[in-house]
Formats: C-alpha cells, sequence, structure tokens
C-alpha cells in the first residue's frame, strides 16, 4: 500500500484511507461497548486495507445479515447437524452463546462479496 499507493485489489490510496476510517467508525463504538472484540476491529481494518470501502461494506452488511439469518433459523437447525458438525462448529452453539462469533460471518460475506464484484 506504502510503495504502489494502491490496496492488493488495486484501489486507489484515498479510497483505502477512507475505507479504513469507515472500517474504524463501524466498529470501535462496538469495541468500546463491549459488544465486539479488538480481534474484530482488527479484522475489518485490515479487510478495509486490503480492498476498497464497497468490498468493506458488503462485508459488514452481508455479515450482519449472516448473523440475524444464524440467529433465527440457528435454534432450528443445530439439532439436525451431526454430532461431528456440532463439535466442529461448538463456538457457534445458538443456546450456548449470546452472541455468535463475527469473523466467520465476515468471512463467507467478504467471499460472497469478492465473487459478485470481481
Amino acid at each position: 500500500l506504502v510503495w504502489q499507493q494502491t490496496s492488493l485489489l488495486g484501489a486507489p490510496a484515498a479510497e483505502v484511507a477512507l475505507a479504513a476510517v469507515a472500517a474504524l467508525a463501524l466498529t470501535l463504538p462496538g469495541f468500546l461497548l463491549g459488544r465486539m472484540g479488538a480481534g474484530d476491529v482488527k479484522l475489518l481494518l485490515a479487510l478495509a486495507l486490503l480492498s476498497e470501502l464497497q468490498l468493506l461494506l458488503l462485508s459488514v452488511a452481508g455479515a450482519m445479515l449472516g448473523m440475524l439469518t444464524w440467529l433465527w433459523l440457528g435454534p432450528r437447525l443445530w439439532p439436525r447437524l451431526s454430532h461431528r458438525l456440532q463439535l466442529w462448529l461448538s463456538a457457534m452453539q445458538p443456546d450456548k452463546i449470546n452472541q455468535p462469533p463475527y469473523a466467520p460471518f465476515v468471512f463467507v460475506a467478504m467471499i460472497a462479496a469478492l465473487c459478485a464484484l470481481y
């Protein structure tokens, strides 16, 4: 980014800076209120520095939709999963956690946004 003045996806440095400010604006309030971890803040900041504002916003929006879908369908879907899959996804167990982890939803949404944009 510093050497070539573009992100890995070719966005200009000014747009990357705007994406970084947006990532911090979206995550720091949640971090300061104790709703997000430092890893979530760093994940979105790294995503902003590697890409552009559009990909960042699509990833955040997709992650929110994914989390809402999991909170709605998770309790119905979880008993139907195999025991092995339940062990592998134990951090996602709907009845044992107050908040599902954010990173898996951001990752899936980022992959979907990358496929849609590029």
